[in-house]
């Protein structure tokens, strides 16, 4: 798997997410801004269960990030914000990528690579599999990580 996300990273678009940034030493310090992405589906191999390795099932990404305000604002340019266009094809790769087991292992990978950036501060990714119980509209995982 490690491989696979390599490659996929290395692959992207946009290529790396990471730009440098004069951060100041605490982001409570600074301005920020919040990222968000709010449902996206992909259709995608996860699961420890054989039923759940044979056939993909549709999983929603939610994620919310705290990133360092734009100071160059008036200049209306993509350079100087964190794209979530980038972000969402990093998630759509991550879901082509092959089998991953568990939903925390998805989540883990899914703010490992939002922490690249250096001006993501910090990050919450939620991971829901909505079709698992029908008593369910979703179950998952939520994580929280901190540069």
């Amino acid at each position: 798997m490690n491989k696979l996300l390599k490659k996929m990273t290395e692959d992207s678009t946009h290529g790396s997410m990471k730009m440098p940034s004069a951060l100041p030493s605490s982001s409570a310090q600074s301005p920020y801004s919040k990222l968000i992405i709010r449902d996206v589906q992909v259709d995608m191999s996860i699961g420890i269960y054989d039923a759940e390795k044979q056939a993909k099932q549709p999983v929603l990404v939610n994620l919310e990030a705290t990133v360092q305000d734009n100071p160059h604002w008036r200049e209306d340019d993509i350079r100087f914000v964190v794209s979530y266009e980038c972000v969402v094809e990093k998630i759509n790769a991550l879901a082509k990528a092959g089998h991953i087991d568990l939903v925390e292992t998805m989540a883990e990978y899914i703010a490992e690579f939002c922490l690249e950036d250096d001006r993501v501060f910090d990050v919450t990714v939620r991971i829901e599999k909505p079709e698992i119980f029908a008593c369910a509209a979703g179950v998952g995982v939520e994580i929280h990580r901190t540069r």
